[in-house]
């Protein structure tokens, strides 16, 4: 019971309060995602919410993953919006995918490379649900834009074709950098 909790400190109540109801709003969030999870094609607009550490808000369903769900968050402290991944449900009781998990944020946290995505903070849910917090990366993905290129490649003259071409190279020879980097750093 939270009045419990603060009794030596009755300041600690309204925020000790707000905290547990922030927590319980994310939970229905990623249950109601659970239960229902969006088409492939279709991002979930839950209105739900998450804070850590306070900052967190407007919970939105962005994208899933082999290991987990990333959702959209907004840091309201720095004005930013940001990613946040939490291990799929189904496997957080494993040990091993938690441990995955887990290196994975320490590892992508440690790397620094214009090709990585920053990891600002990790942590778990109350209800022991690992996540962790990264920058939030607007655009198309590879596959999405190498798509849109097979879709379009027919109606480019022939110079415009090429330097389309060039720039899908041009990215992919920076993703094998990025892995090369990341491969050089464990």
């Amino acid at each position: 019971d939270p009045r419990e909790l603060c009794r030596k400190s009755p300041e600690l109540l309204e925020p000790l309060t707000r905290q547990i109801e922030v927590i319980k709003r994310m939970n229905r969030c990623l249950d109601a995602y659970e239960a229902e999870p969006p088409a492939p094609d279709k991002k979930k607009n839950d209105n739900g919410s998450i804070e850590f550490e306070a900052r967190l808000l407007d919970l939105q369903f962005h994208d899933r993953g082999g290991l987990g769900e990333v959702f959209k968050a907004h840091d309201h402290q720095l004005h930013r919006d940001v990613a946040v991944k939490f291990l799929h449900k189904k496997i957080a009781g494993n040990e091993e995918e938690r441990k995955r998990f887990q290196q994975e944020a320490e590892i992508t946290g440690r790397l620094d490379h214009p090709g990585v995505v920053p990891v600002y903070a990790n942590g778990t849910t109350d209800q022991n649900q690992p996540f962790y917090v990264m920058r939030f990366i607007r655009g198309d993905t590879y596959d999405d834009a190498i798509k849109h290129y097979h879709k379009f490649k027919h109606e480019l003259p022939t110079g415009e074709k090429r330097v389309a071409l060039r720039k899908l190279l041009s990215q992919l020879i920076s993703v094998c950098q990025t892995i090369g980097y990341a491969h050089t750093r464990g």
